[in-house]
């Protein structure tokens, strides 16, 4: 993540290691929104990434990446201080 005083910019990847093909939906949590990509079909071995452009700072200076996969949940990274 990188930021500024009004905006802040992230990236969310996630990398297959084994195991069968998920759908996943990769997320950004600012605390007051949660912005995701589209779902995705993701293989053993294979990587998916998606960059969620300008987003406004949030008031709590916390935002954290993760995805949500079919059938499985959320999976969170840790949050980070785009302030």
């Amino acid at each position: 993540m990188s930021g500024n005083s009004s905006l802040f910019y992230s990236t969310v990847k996630y990398s297959k290691s084994g195991g069968s093909t998920v759908t996943a939906i990769l997320v950004m949590d600012s605390g007051s929104t949660v912005y995701s990509s589209g779902a995705s079909n993701v293989a053993s071995g294979a990587s998916k990434s998606y960059s969620f452009g300008g987003k406004p700072v949030p008031s709590s200076c916390r935002a954290t990446g993760g995805m949500t996969v079919s059938g499985q949940g959320y999976f969170w990274t840790p949050s980070l201080n785009p302030c």
